[in-house]
């Protein structure tokens, strides 16, 4: 384990310093980054433009909703999302045998690959953007509702990459399939919605969105005290299932790998 963190850490220093020399490319993440996260502040901003409430939420529990979104899913671009478009390349041209003889876990280690240093802004301003709705719109929020919220993004996160790990397995059967990467990208970013519209809709319509709906809604639940124990523990439940059988998964896709000799 300690070896597993020396290695981030030094991941982490040497995509730094790439981001700072290659600055171009640096600053136009952080404007895409910027960007995505005003598009999800307008989009709440429009929709109760003509309402109060749509699906029983207010403009305040939408903007939150956005601003958590940024927080979660922008933790997982920043360290892993890049990582995993990446993989394809790898398997699709016979590398992975170099990676698989390595000390490390395979998987973590090819995520890692290309950190993301330009959504720590989008986090950072996610983070000043939640504490201001809090405060512009009176919601009452506790110290340990603000723990209970960072202890389940945790959670929250390993199920976008057991999300992402699954797809990128599937890649070792059919490694042509690079645009599944692509599709997993917009389908997590459904998780911005409000969990209640499963409510008001077809659960045959919606149905197959619930988990990705859930990565977001129940941390923010939590943080607004609307979140209870029976709902907490399945979120908990099924979020670290769905991590240990990503990982099973891709062992067991391996035994399937021929190898680019093969």
């Amino acid at each position: 384990m300690k070896r597993n963190f020396v290695v981030l850490r030094q991941l982490l220093i040497s995509y730094l310093a790439i981001a700072l020399t290659y600055r171009a490319d640096f600053i136009q993440s952080v404007l895409a980054s910027v960007l995505w996260s005003a598009f999800s502040f307008l989009s709440a901003y429009l929709v109760t433009s003509q309402t109060p409430a749509i699906f029983g939420l207010t403009r305040a529990d939408l903007l939150l909703l956005a601003s958590t979104y940024g927080i979660i899913v922008g933790i997982h671009h920043w360290l892993f999302t890049r990582g995993f478009h990446g993989v394809w390349h790898v398997i699709h041209r016979g590398e992975l045998d170099g990676y698989l003889l390595r000390p490390f876990n395979t998987l973590t280690f090819l995520s890692l690959r290309s950190i993301a240093w330009g959504s720590v802004f989008r986090v950072a301003g996610s983070v000043l953007t939640t504490a201001w709705i809090i405060n512009h719109y009176g919601i009452i929020v506790e110290w340990w509702q603000v723990v209970l919220f960072s202890a389940l993004t945790i959670p929250a996160i390993l199920a976008i990459y057991a999300f992402y790990s699954i797809s990128v397995t599937v890649l070792i059967w059919h490694p042509y399939l690079s645009n599944l990467l692509d599709l997993m990208g917009v389908t997590v970013s459904t998780a911005r919605y409000p969990l209640d519209i499963v409510r008001y809709t077809p659960i045959w319509f919606v149905g197959w969105i619930v988990p990705f709906l859930a990565v977001v809604n129940m941390p923010t639940r939590a943080l607004t005290n609307r979140l209870g124990v029976a709902d907490g523990l399945v979120f908990v439940g099924f979020c670290f299932g769905l991590w240990l059988f990503s990982r099973w998964f891709w062992r067991y896709a391996l035994k399937f790998y021929t190898s680019a000799s093969g």
